[in-house]
């Protein structure tokens, strides 16, 4: 993880470590007062970097870029941040911007607003998915179900669980027992 050494003191401090994917992206709001930050230098965050991570916090926040590249490593990112039982949010950069150029243009201020207004990882995952596909067809709810009910097995509290099921069930307007019966039928993925 590079810039652990220097951010260590602060993640522990702000019980927080924001994730970012390489150097400029952790260099430059480091040097804007954005201390608890680090950079997993490309877009595959490993369990060991996890574990590390975890001796100074369990808050992690994921902003990596906003091109295709970088939503897909947030995407398999927080699989392994579920199963590592890591409290994980989510931070959205604009489009065509990355954390360096987002902190030159908006500067340390608007960076840690950025920071503040990231969304849990349920919810990151559940618009993602609605904004690719059609929730309205039967077709769009059946992709979303799928991909988002493996997701929701992987996190061990069973209240949390039924609590995402039943959001499931009402944005896609579904039966919550249907959901249930489906849920039973998802596989445990030991190993992706």
């Amino acid at each position: 993880l590079f810039g652990l050494v220097a951010a260590r003191d602060a993640i522990r401090a702000e019980d927080a470590a924001i994730v970012v994917e390489g150097y400029l992206d952790m260099i430059l709001p480091f040097e804007a007062g954005i201390k608890n930050i680090v950079a997993s230098l490309g877009t595959a965050l490993t369990v060991d970097q996890v574990r590390l991570i975890k001796r100074f916090t369990n808050n992690i926040v994921m902003l990596y870029d906003a091109d295709l590249a970088g939503e897909m490593a947030t995407l398999r990112a927080l699989e392994l941040l579920i199963e590592e039982d890591v409290q994980v949010r989510v931070a959205g950069l604009p489009e065509k911007h990355d954390p360096d150029t987002f902190v030159r243009e908006h500067g340390a201020d608007g960076f840690r607003r950025m920071i503040q207004e990231a969304k849990p990882i349920f919810d990151y995952k559940l618009e993602h998915l609605l904004s690719k596909y059609d929730a309205a067809a039967t077709t769009g709810k059946d992709r979303i179900v799928r991909e988002i009910l493996p997701t929701v097995k992987k996190f061990p509290n069973h209240t949390v669980r039924s609590e995402y099921i039943k959001r499931v069930a009402q944005t896609l307007q579904l039966n919550e027992q249907a959901l249930w019966d489906d849920f039973k039928n998802v596989k445990d993925q030991a190993a992706d």
